[in-house]
């Protein structure tokens, strides 16, 4: 009988093996792929709306400010707080309830404010004004957070502050609207995403020099409107998590409760208000190891810093915001801006 040329099962099952190990190669790197498509987005999103409010704050800060000469910005609430946030709902601070006016003529920076009318708006207690939980005063912090006049509405926030990112759809695979009885849209509207919003931060280094203001735009992805549940802008420490957490300027590690909402790409807020120090930073979390005593071991992004200038460390009051997608420091605001 002549013997046919073929393959071993052996070799079949070599063959097998080194095919599996391609198309197994292959397949991972479909959702590797998807995941940086899906940064590339929220990138690309954040990136154009932080154009867009910084455009929007740069015009108006012009407009009631720097080319005011009856300094009508002087009556817009954002700008106020930077010389005097008023009274803060929990007391005592220092020797009272109501924070410190800083004179026009400092030379020390103002306070830090959020120039945040979702927040303002959206949020219904009397505790609207600051940055932390609204829940109780003694979960806030003493950043100020503040509207701009020409928004009434919690609507005209949402439309100022947020990106119509992509069209909702519905089960039918239509964009969204209101369709009467024969499917077709009563409005020519359609309902957008809005996944993507922001809010500015403004503080003057130097309170004197009146018109210039540093610009930190802060984005966020899926943040509601409308609803802030506790926990939503956790702050630490507080009646739970009372161990202070220590700010070294040029470091880059902290050490925080792990009560604390903290992974690798999160974001954390150093929300210190005492004397000179005064701010609102934005640093992004490269790890957070649990030491096994209730504690996170951070390494930031960036070095500590302080806007006074100082190189002692302080005890600082930390935020967890859940949902920042990005932070943008942008040109200072000043008399010439554009």
């Amino acid at each position: 009988m002549t013997r046919r040329p073929g393959l071993t099962m052996t070799e079949a099952l070599v063959a097998i093996f080194i095919t599996a190990i391609g198309l197994v190669g292959v397949m991972s790197m479909f959702p590797f792929g998807a995941k940086q498509m899906s940064d590339a987005l929220i990138a690309d999103r954040s990136t154009s709306l932080a154009n867009s409010i910084d455009g929007l704050v740069r015009s108006y800060w012009r407009e009631k400010v720097a080319d005011d000469t009856n300094m009508l910005g002087s009556g817009e609430p954002f700008y106020t707080a930077m010389d005097s946030p008023g009274t803060h709902p929990a007391s005592p601070i220092g020797t009272g309830a109501t924070l410190p006016t800083i004179s026009s003529s400092s030379t020390e920076p103002s306070y830090p404010v959020f120039l945040d009318p979702m927040g303002v708006l959206g949020r219904t207690t009397a505790n609207n004004q600051w940055v932390g939980d609204i829940t109780t005063p003694t979960s806030l912090t003493y950043v100020p957070r503040r509207n701009m006049n020409v928004v009434g509405s919690p609507s005209q926030a949402l439309r100022l502050f947020s990106q119509p990112d992509g069209f909702a759809w519905d089960e039918e695979s239509r964009p969204k609207m209101n369709y009467d009885a024969k499917g077709q849209p009563t409005s020519s509207s359609e309902m957008r995403e809005l996944r993507y919003n922001a809010l500015a931060v403004l503080q003057r280094p130097v309170n004197s020099a009146r018109n210039n203001a540093t610009l930190k735009i802060v984005v966020f992805i899926n943040r509601r409107h409308q609803f802030y549940p506790q926990g939503s802008e956790a702050v630490f420490p507080n009646a739970t998590s009372s161990a202070t957490i220590s700010f070294l300027p040029t470091s880059t590690a902290i050490r925080i409760s792990t009560a604390a909402d903290i992974r690798k790409g999160s974001w954390i807020m150093d929300a210190t208000i005492d004397g000179t120090v005064r701010h609102a930073n934005f640093y992004r979390v490269v790890s957070a190891t649990d030491d096994g005593t209730g504690f996170y071991d951070v390494e930031l992004h960036t070095p500590i810093k302080r806007v006074d200038g100082g190189t002692n460390a302080y005890n600082a009051t930390v935020v967890i915001m859940p949902g920042v997608a990005d932070v943008f420091d942008r040109p200072a605001l000043n008399g010439n801006t554009n």
